[in-house]
This record gives structure tokens, sequence and C-alpha cells, in this order.
């Protein structure tokens, strides 16, 4: 999942090659904004694991 977000994000050279977004289905609005997914995403992991 991470790889993923990494790839998403811009972070790797699949990026050079591929563009990839995320889109909210109901706002039609990038998930990527002012945001790295990968880093969220590890964050998220973290809160969940002191729960």
């Amino acid at each position: 999942m991470h790889s993923i977000l990494v790839m998403i994000d811009g972070g790797d050279e699949l990026a050079d090659k591929f563009l990839v977004d995320l889109i909210d289905r109901d706002t039609k609005e990038s998930l990527q904004e002012d945001i790295a997914l990968h880093e969220e995403f590890y964050g998220y992991l973290l809160d969940k694991e002191e729960v």
C-alpha cells in the first residue's frame, strides 16, 4: 500500500512514466492536494497501533 501511495505522490520512477490521481467520487476533487498520501498512511497506522 505504501509503495502505491508513493507512486501516486510522484515519489518513484514509475511516476515519470504514469500519472495517477485519486479523485473523490462525490466532490470530484483530487485527494493529492497539499498532502503526502504515503506519509499520512504511516501516521494513520501509528495512530491505530496506539489504541
